[in-house]
């Protein structure tokens, strides 16, 4: 899955809506007598304290998001000491039980009623997250909390250094509302700094780079997909929008003569930090595993929709994998910079810890 690319471990999931489920591949070693890690090694050391979600969770919580009533429900959560989803709906929202019912057949579901909509929420988050800052205040990331009740707000500030009363009218002049707003505050915000190299077929998870003005920036590929299309279709890698723009040309490695691993297309993705990478090249939908410099790697084997409270594993290239994070707040509206400077606002992203 695509784990924030360039973004720092201890800050936000930015990736799609979508969790990916995977199994066991191997990659063969460049080097023949490099060690190659088995996927049971690096799991068990790198496991965290885990969600205790079963696999009918992951699946019937797939069945419903495509399910028609999937509309009515505003965000999901996952009650570790309930073992329960809860399935957040707008106070007063009609829900069909036996709909529901049917879809979570052999799972422990609760339905709890929000005081607002968590479209509303949402909305609103963005907008805070957008203004970039709040008076002389910079603002780190904006989300809807997941009871309903209001907003997170993330200032790059320290504890007790602000006036929250005074910020909370300022945010309420901004949204135009009087949502409770709860803030949560860091140190430093989204940073966009900079496996090693690999060649075709091309998978998740790896070192890609893009030389501009002789400066040398690094990234991560995300997962392949397949890109629907007349008369056929294409494969293609996904990464993150922040790493380059439309057009910037992508090798795998950081070399000059490293081989070509395909170039940024125009990606509607609603405002998440997702690009999509083309090219005369084969994308084979497995990610690798384990450490920076492993030379194993997992096929995709599925895909989960992302709930509060639920164990996620981040996977780049200079941090391998990362599987002590839980999910606390998400759809996050994301605030990052480039090495530019510029701000860049990202929405369907997830913040984990």
């Amino acid at each position: 899955m695509v784990k924030r690319a360039r973004l720092r471990l201890t800050s936000v999931l930015a990736t799609m809506v979508t969790a990916l489920l995977l199994g066991a591949w191997s990659v063969p070693a460049d080097d023949e007598e490099a060690s190659v890690p088995q996927i049971e090694d690096w799991a068990a050391s790198m496991s965290g304290p885990g969600d205790n979600m079963t696999g009918e969770v992951t699946e019937a919580l797939a069945r419903l998001e495509r399910a028609q009533i999937a509309r009515s429900i505003g965000a999901y959560e996952w009650d570790f000491e309930k073992r329960a989803l809860i399935l957040h709906v707008a106070k007063g929202s009609a829900v069909d039980i036996g709909q529901m019912a049917a879809l979570l057949p052999a799972v422990k579901w609760e339905v709890a009623a929000d005081e607002f909509p968590a479209e509303s929420l949402r909305e609103a988050a963005n907008q805070v997250a957008r203004e970039g800052n709040i008076g002389d205040v910079p603002v780190s990331w904006a989300a809807a909390k997941i009871d309903g009740t209001g907003l997170r707000v993330a200032l790059l500030a320290q504890a007790g250094s602000i006036d929250e009363e005074s910020m909370r009218e300022q945010i309420a002049s901004v949204i135009g509302s009087r949502f409770g707003v709860e803030f949560v505050y860091e140190a430093s915000g989204a940073s966009l700094i900079d496996r090693q190299h690999h060649t075709e077929p091309y998978i998740g998870g790896a070192l890609i780079t893009t030389r501009s003005g002789g400066y040398l920036s690094s990234c991560s590929s995300g997962f392949a997909i397949v890109q629907d299309g007349a008369p056929t279709s294409k494969t293609a890698m996904l990464t993150a929008d922040h790493c380059g723009e439309e057009g910037t040309t992508w090798v795998s490695g950081r070399y000059v003569d490293s081989p070509y691993f395909g170039t940024g297309q125009s990606t509607a993705t609603g405002g998440a930090d997702i690009r999509m990478l083309t090219g005369d090249v084969k994308y084979y939908g497995a990610n690798f595993a384990g450490g920076p410099t492993s030379n194993s790697a997992v096929w995709v084997k599925g895909y989960s929709v992302p709930l509060v409270g639920q164990s996620v594993c981040m996977n780049g290239s200079q941090s391998g994998a990362v599987c002590i994070n839980t999910i606390t707040d998400g759809p996050v509206s994301l605030n990052a910079h480039d090495s530019s400077g510029t701000v860049h606002t990202y929405t369907n992203a997830y913040r984990s810890l």
